[in-house]
């Protein structure tokens, strides 16, 4: 997971971006020799993740629009940049193919994270990645219960659920976190919600740049994330963790699992797919094609069962079997990758580093960004506004950069580590902000962070990749597509998009009556 202290992507792994026609191309990349990545042998997929809309569905689905449908790239920020050098000035005001192509290119490269992180996890030499864990013949993995209404009268939530369901609308979906061990069943939340959620996040008044556009799972986004977390966990119907209570759960859920919790929340809401279009990046720039077709959310999860102990898995197929909170900590216990690990930071400095929980994610990122935001109001007689005040708060983050995953901090020591500088979290989040000036450091931190992550992480959201059906780039042979490249998708970028879609259809519909 290569990525600098500023938050940028380093190298050919940092995404170019197209902009009015007019393409910004990474100095770094050589598309000339570069060759597009086809298939990893440690990822299998046994079942497609898209398919041909219906012709009912065709009547209500305008893949010209750019909310509409959702766009994704056919490639990683590696072909973009590849194309991008190929073709760095391309006529956005040509004709209506070239317009499609221009506009999916823009808005897919947004679902791409930054920085390429995961890319790792992906290739570890002992991995296997597959799209559902297999134990004593079942399949785990994302599912509809089976509603069963006892051939008698439903009546409220169960008659709400049961509606939506068939006429389409939503669906419950129990999804598993593997890396905290539980299990989730959403609802799909009514518009009138999914509304007030979109004000609340446009009013925000504290950013540290675009939304989700920081670094996977730090601070900078914390605010958002802490939103989109909360309203998720307001539609689980059910759960098999001690409590259903929002506190108790973020105390108990591992922050690698943010990216399921959003997947599983937009399945419930689209249970049957949802349209989307995907521009062809063949780095030759001959092909201008746009797959237009379904996209199965439910298909879209990778997990490395080679990461998964036989108990944990044999605990997980207890799906309705409660996890007390000795089963979390032993399933915690039995994970041989993110556990705890000790990195050195220079020769006086080291960390110990462990995957944090969502409670500790949050007060991390709020204690770090209220802290800038109190400075910033005592620093001032007149309070800043506006694009100001939102520069002066990202500029100050930046002078505490390694703050940015306090939260994956548990431990400093000085010297040979005979001297432990505290455990408490004032002192360590107080560690990180002096230490983020020195450079050495600052660079050996998030280099060990996002290795870190990337050996913690054994479940994740990601597109696999195939041949676009017009040139065939980039000529995937039959093995190739068995176990294909797999590029992860910012899932909250992504959740975010699908909901301004449905509200913007839902407002649309609504000024024509």
């Amino acid at each position: 997971m290569p990525i600098n202290d500023d938050g940028q992507g380093v190298g050919q792994e940092e995404q170019g971006s197209i902009d009015s026609g007019k393409a910004t191309l990474d100095p770094t990349s050589q598309s000339h020799d570069y060759q597009a990545k086809t298939h990893n042998p440690h990822v299998t997929q046994e079942i497609p993740h898209s398919r041909k809309p219906t012709e009912k569905e065709l009547q209500y689905i305008d893949y010209e629009a750019e909310n509409s449908t959702l766009q994704l790239l056919g490639g990683d920020a590696l072909d973009l940049n590849a194309l991008i050098d190929n073709y760095p000035n391309i006529n956005s005001a040509g004709d209506p193919t070239t317009r499609l192509w221009t506009t999916t290119l823009n808005k897919g490269q947004d679902a791409l994270m930054r920085g390429n992180p995961l890319a790792a996890s992906m290739n570890r030499d002992d991995s296997e990645w597959v799209q559902y864990i297999e134990v004593e013949g079942q399949k785990l993995g994302a599912a509809r219960p089976k509603f069963d209404t006892g051939g008698g009268v439903l009546t409220g939530e169960r008659a709400m659920i049961f509606a939506a369901a068939a006429t389409g609308l939503g669906s419950i979906v129990s999804i598993p976190l593997w890396h905290t061990g539980i299990w989730l069943s959403f609802k799909a939340p009514p518009e009138a919600a999914i509304l007030e959620l979109e004000r609340r996040i446009a009013n925000d008044k504290i950013t540290l740049g675009r939304f989700t556009n920081g670094l996977l799972f730090s601070n900078t986004s914390v605010y958002q994330i802490n939103y989109l977390l909360n309203f998720a966990f307001t539609y689980v119907f059910e759960t098999n963790a001690k409590e259903l209570n929002i506190d108790y759960l973020k105390s108990i859920i591992k922050v690698t699992d943010i990216p399921t919790i959003l997947w599983g929340i937009a399945l419930a809401m689209y249970p049957n797919g949802y349209p989307y279009a995907q521009a062809c990046v063949n780095t030759d720039a001959s092909c201008k094609h746009v797959i237009k077709e379904m996209l199965d959310l439910g298909k879209l999860i990778y997990t490395d069962k080679a990461s998964l102990s036989p108990w944990q898995k044999r605990r997980m197929q207890q799906r309705k079997a409660r996890m007390t909170d000795e089963d979390i900590k032993r399933y915690e216990s039995e994970h041989v990758r993110g556990g705890q690990r000790r990195v050195e930071l220079s020769e006086v400095v080291s960390a110990t580093l462990a995957v944090p929980n969502l409670q500790q994610y949050e007060d991390s990122g709020f204690t770090w960004v209220g802290g800038i935001v109190d400075m910033m109001e005592s620093a001032f007689q007149v309070p800043l506004k506006g694009d100001e005040r939102d520069a002066y708060i990202s500029n100050q983050g930046r002078l505490s950069t390694m703050r940015q995953y306090g939260h994956w901090v548990q431990e400093v020591h000085m010297g040979n580590g005979e001297v432990q500088l505290g455990t408490d979290r004032e002192t360590v989040e107080g560690l990180m902000a002096t230490f983020s000036t020195n450079e050495e450091l600052r660079n050996k931190f998030i280099e060990s962070i996002g290795k870190f992550i990337d050996d913690s992480t054994i479940s994740l959201v990601g597109l696999p990749r195939h041949n676009c059906p017009a040139c065939n780039f980039p000529q995937m042979t039959a093995e190739h597509k068995v176990h294909p490249h797999v590029i992860p998708l910012d899932v909250a970028r992504v959740f975010f998009f699908l909901l301004s879609q449905r509200i913007s259809k839902v407002l649309s519909k609504a000024s024509l009556l």
